[in-house]
């Protein structure tokens, strides 16, 4: 029952997503979608440049991580 259930949840995810900017799909999906401002983000590239002695006083070494995908389908821009 649980797989079905994340089956389902995943496929009107897919279905969301392949709607991009539309309303919706009639009798299966919609919402209002408004444009949002964000705060800016931290340019971590730009920083480094301007002050690179700062940055390297506050680099931290860590083990490596393994990072799984469960989920490769992505139908919208990242970026």
């Amino acid at each position: 029952l649980r797989r079905l259930e994340f089956d389902a949840d995943l496929l009107e995810a897919r279905l969301q997503a392949a709607c991009g900017t539309h309303e919706g799909i009639e009798g299966i999906c919609a919402w209002k979608r408004e444009w949002q401002e964000q705060d800016p983000k931290f340019d971590e590239t730009a920083f480094r440049e301007a002050h690179p002695e700062l940055y390297a006083d506050y680099l931290v070494d860590r083990a490596p991580t393994v990072r799984v995908s469960v989920l490769k389908y992505r139908a919208y821009p990242v970026g």
